[in-house]
C-alpha cells in the first residue's frame, strides 16, 4: 500500500487539491480498497463530486469545494441526487477525495453528512505508521468496540478538517476540534440541539496520551469542565488567527491554554515541552489488525 500511495503523490504531484480530475479518479481506484464493484462505485462518485465542482470558480478544488457552497453546515455532499444509490456513490465518493486531502471540508461541512467507517478509510489513504499505531492502541483499550471505532473517527475528523498529521496533532488543537464539536452539537451520535454539551474524543485523549504523544505534563483525561481548563478559541489581542481559525499557537509545540483556578490539575500542563521518547508495546510491530 505504501508504494501504491508514493506512486499516487508521484502521479498527483505534491498538491492534490490542484491535480487533474482523472488523475485523482484513478487514485481513488488504486488507493481504495474493496472489490472490483465496489472500486468502481467509489471512482464513480468522486468523479461525480468532482465533475460538480467544475462548474464553480476555482484554481483549485478546495477553491471549487468552498465556492459550491458545501463547505457550510446543513449542506449535505449526497443533496444534489435524488436516487438512494447514487447518493451512496457520491458519499463514499467524497469521503475518499476527503480522506486522499483533495478537499479539505470544514468541521460543520464534515459532520453534515455520515460517512461510514471514515476513519478506517482515511487511516487507509494516509498510510501513516504514527496513525496506525495509534489505531492498535485504540483497538487494545478494554472497552466496546463502538468506542474504538469513535476514537479513530474523532481523530481523523480533527487530522481532515483541521489539515494536519497526527505528528503535528497537539493537545490544543485536538481541544479545538473537541468544543467546536460541542458546542455545535456535532458530536457522532448526538448531533443537532440533542447533542450540545457532549464531549467527544475522550478515548482518543487518553490514548494520544498514554502512547507518549502529548507533551509531559499534559491531562490524562480529557480537560473539559469549568477549572479543568479549556482552550481559548479566540486569539487573544494582538494574537493572529490562522485560516483554520485556531490560534496562531495552535499546531505547534507552543500551545495556548487557559485554566481556571478552581481545580489545578496535578503536576500543572506543561505547554510547549518537547516529547519524550514514545513508548512501543513489546511486539507491535509484528501484529496485525484487520482494517
Amino acid at each position: 500500500m505504501r508504494r501504491v500511495l508514493q506512486r499516487a503523490n508521484e502521479e498527483l504531484g505534491t498538491n492534490h487539491t490542484a491535480a487533474d480530475a482523472g488523475q485523482i479518479q484513478q487514485v481513488v481506484r488504486d488507493v481504495c480498497p474493496g472489490g472490483p464493484d465496489a472500486v468502481r462505485r467509489r471512482a464513480r462518485g468522486a468523479r461525480f463530486r468532482l465533475e460538480h465542482l467544475a462548474g464553480f470558480p476555482g484554481q483549485s478544488w478546495q477553491q471549487r469545494w468552498e465556492a459550491s457552497g458545501l463547505n457550510e453546515r446543513g449542506r449535505p455532499v449526497t443533496a444534489v441526487r435524488g436516487k438512494q444509490a447514487e447518493r451512496d456513490e457520491i458519499c463514499v465518493g467524497t469521503a475518499c477525495l476527503f480522506s486522499l486531502r483533495v478537499i479539505r471540508p470544514s468541521l460543520q461541512a464534515f459532520r453534515s453528512t455520515r460517512f461510514l467507517r471514515y476513519g478506517e478509510r482515511f487511516l487507509t489513504a494516509q498510510c501513516d505508521p504514527l496513525l496506525e499505531e495509534f489505531w492498535m492502541r485504540v483497538q487494545d483499550t478494554v472497552v466496546h468496540p463502538l468506542h474504538h471505532g469513535s476514537a479513530l473517527f474523532d481523530t481523523t475528523a480533527a487530522l481532515t478538517t483541521q489539515g494536519i498529521t497526527l505528528a503535528d496533532l497537539t493537545p490544543e488543537s485536538f481541544l479545538h476540534y473537541v468544543w467546536e464539536t460541542r458546542d455545535h452539537g456535532l458530536t457522532l451520535k448526538g448531533r443537532g440541539d440533542n447533542g450540545r454539551g457532549q464531549f467527544p474524543g475522550q478515548l482518543a485523549w487518553q490514548v494520544l496520551h498514554d502512547m507518549g504523544h502529548f507533551p509531559s505534563g499534559t491531562p490524562a483525561t480529557l480537560p473539559h469542565g469549568r477549572g479543568t481548563g479549556r482552550p481559548l478559541r479566540h486569539p487573544p489581542p494582538g494574537r493572529p488567527a490562522t485560516a483554520a481559525g485556531l490560534p496562531a499557537t495552535a499546531g505547534t509545540r507552543n500551545g495556548l491554554f487557559h485554566f481556571g483556578p478552581a481545580v489545578p490539575l496535578a503536576g500543572g500542563l506543561v505547554v510547549g515541552q518537547d516529547r519524550g521518547p514514545r513508548p512501543r508495546p513489546a511486539g507491535l510491530a509484528d501484529r496485525r489488525r484487520s482494517l
